[in-house]
């Protein structure tokens, strides 16, 4: 199936910004090495890498991808993304989330909308770096311990004061347990970081 002009369009920009995502090639004795051409292998479309100049290798892959192997698509180009990021990271050149909605609107114009590429939470942590991002979860994570601990310290508080409360009800000294009332308050306020006058 021939691509239109408007595919061919979108195709040459999708090519394009995929450019930096991945290196087109790499010494066969390297291990665990990625490029475009190790993806396409991956993802069943690997006789589509012709490799030789890298844009116009990675316009083929995706034109002979769409024209032949179309159910294969959407494969190719989350696998592209994913060894991506990692690809980029390592390289400390991190994929913006400006990219990838490049990327979607290119995919977009092919017919296409892949779920995995639209999701929110994976856009948004396309807006920091690793490092910032994990500072920012070990911050959250350590302010809701916090938080639980002061509840659970606020309880044992409550407790206490509870069983005081009701040991006043029980003072014949009517006088003496209206001072120990304004204590237990004093001491309930100062539980909840609060100050009365």
């Amino acid at each position: 199936m021939t691509l239109t002009l408007k595919e061919t369009r979108a195709v040459s920009g999708l090519a394009a910004i995929l450019y930096d995502f991945l290196p087109g090639s790499g010494h066969k004795v390297w291990k665990g090495h990625v490029n475009f051409g190790t993806v396409a292998n991956q993802v069943g479309v690997g006789d589509f890498w012709g490799g030789g100049s890298k844009k116009p290798a990675i316009n083929a892959l995706l034109s002979q991808t769409l024209q032949h192997r179309r159910h294969l698509f959407q494969n190719l180009m989350v696998e592209i993304v994913r060894s991506g990021i990692a690809y980029r990271e390592k390289q400390n050149q991190p994929i913006t989330r400006a990219k990838i909605e490049r990327v979607n609107g290119h995919i977009l114009d092919l017919g296409f909308k892949y779920p995995e590429l639209w999701d929110r939470e994976f856009l948004i942590s396309l807006e920091k770096t690793t490092e910032e991002r994990a500072r920012d979860q070990f911050a959250e994570a350590d302010s809701q311990q916090q938080e639980r601990s002061e509840q659970q310290r606020r309880s044992l508080v409550l407790e206490e004061l509870k069983d005081w409360f009701l040991q006043l009800a029980c003072e014949v000294d009517r006088s003496k347990a209206g001072l120990t009332l304004e204590k237990l308050l004093n001491r309930l306020f100062d539980a909840f970081e609060l100050q009365p006058n």
